[in-house]
């Protein structure tokens, strides 16, 4: 038996290593495989992982620093992070906005 603590962490941490291992994947694609890819996280309407999702994004394009190649995708990327925390942000307008950029 574990305590509800560590189930959540463990939870936490596997989530945090898929986002990151779904941002590697997503970079690699090409705009119609990207649309298809965050169709999954649109259909849930699961606002905590698009954000999970976009953070890990950032990270991973950013992780090589910025360049004047992946600034303009890093700040509209921020930007969309921003619109995502508002009340009532559009899942598919942001998530389809993003799969669109260049990276």
């Amino acid at each position: 038996y574990l305590p509800r603590t560590s189930q959540m962490s463990h939870s936490s941490q596997t989530s945090h290593a898929m986002t990151a291992t779904d941002a590697k994947r997503f970079v690699s694609l090409s705009p119609k495989e990207r649309l298809e890819y965050v169709g999954a996280i649109i259909e849930e309407k699961d606002k905590a992982r698009a954000e999970a999702f976009l953070n890990a994004l950032v990270h991973e394009i950013s992780k090589n620093g910025t360049t004047s190649k992946n600034a303009p995708a890093l700040k509209e990327i921020l930007n969309l992070i921003a619109y995502l925390k508002d009340r009532a942000p559009s899942l598919k307008l942001i998530l389809e906005r993003v799969a669109l950029l260049n990276f």
